[in-house]
């Protein structure tokens, strides 16, 4: 007879070490994509001082308040599913997870990020004595500023959540209805960041071409506008799915939440919801919604037309992939919660 042992949770420093490593290792890769991508449509695929300013300090926006909730988040599942050894007593404070708190965070980590970034980009050009970026310039401001914001707003949010996660006693709000929790407090913040880093990257992008006219090397047609959009698609399922998956996990595993209709929305421990909804959402936006975009533009799209299709695309997406993903995930949860009650 063989037994499974069960792994000792890390001490808080060891699994922030480790966790700011592996955060570390995303984030170049990220870097070296966003990098990429930004160079390969700026002309001569070099990036002017104004524009790497804006994008790095973009980046470090975007990491430090989504990678401020997701942060928090994970370092409270993690502590609820035994992976750190979450302190034993913790004092009292307001409670991390509640939607004023969870927001009002996640923006003052953006701002700070985005100061701390444009002004270390601004310093970079000055360097640079008004010289265009290429891309290992452009990695290389993005990892030194942008990276350390991230790494330091998923550390700092980690603990947070962890030190939250034996705060309950102290600092417990009333469960939130489901529906409410997930459309209105999670979903739509979500959907209106995406909005605004989706705008900020397509002028980044689109900035260096030409409108009104369909010829020469960098004019902007709708199908260059559209080109990416299927990226754009993956990367939003897959990323933001589990992001807010793990969400649900934790809202439900706190009691944060409660059924709208238990009748309706109660799950089987034994058939828990899959993650078809998700692959379906997948598909008819890169199938579907995708090519009909076209539709919203005309051959040789402005700037600014360009700007709104693509970051409202985006938008409706992240919102809906956001609120399936974390209500399929909670009540699957609490599906397991009552099975071992």
């Amino acid at each position: 007879m063989t037994t499974t042992s069960t792994p000792e949770p890390k001490a808080v420093a060891e699994y922030l070490g480790a966790d700011a490593r592996v955060t570390g290792g995303t984030l170049a890769a990220v870097f070296a994509l966003v990098g990429g991508l930004a160079v390969s449509r700026a002309a001569a695929n070099v990036l002017t001082p104004a524009a790497l300013t804006a994008l790095v300090a973009g980046v470090a926006a975007t990491l430090g308040s989504v990678g401020w909730v997701n942060g928090l988040y994970g370092g409270a599942l993690d502590a609820i599913e035994g992976a750190v050894a979450a302190p034993t007593t913790a004092s009292e404070g307001r409670d991390p997870f509640g939607a004023r708190s969870l927001w009002s965070s996640a923006v003052a980590w953006g701002l700070g990020a985005a100061a701390w970034a444009a002004a270390g980009a601004g310093l970079a050009a000055v360097a640079l004595d008004g010289k265009r970026s290429p891309f290992i310039v452009v990695f290389v401001v993005m990892a030194g500023l942008a990276g350390t914001a991230g790494v330091v707003a998923n550390a700092v949010a980690r603990r947070t959540g962890i030190d939250g996660v034996r705060r309950l006693g102290v600092a417990t709000a009333a469960p939130v209805p489901l529906r409410r929790r997930a459309w209105r407090q999670l979903a739509l913040p979500m959907a209106a960041a995406q909005f605004l880093v989706n705008a900020g990257v397509s002028v980044l992008v689109f900035h260096d071409y030409t409108t009104g006219n369909a010829f020469g090397p960098k004019a902007l047609t709708e199908t260059v506008a559209l080109a990416d959009v299927l990226t754009t698609v993956v990367i939003v399922c897959c990323l933001l799915a589990w992001f807010a998956g793990r969400w649900g996990q934790v809202d439900a595993a706190l009691g944060r939440i409660e059924l709208d209709d238990p009748v309706a929305q109660t799950v089987p421990a034994k058939a828990p919801i899959g993650r078809q909804g998700i692959v379906y959402l997948g598909l008819i936006g890169a199938f579907v919604v995708g090519p009909l975009l076209g539709l919203l533009l005309p051959p040789t799209p402005s700037l600014l037309a360009v700007v709104l299709v693509r970051a409202g695309f985006a938008a409706v997406l992240v919102y809906l992939v956001v609120g399936v993903a974390y209500v399929r995930s909670a009540l699957n949860r609490l599906a397991e919660q009552e099975a071992d009650a």
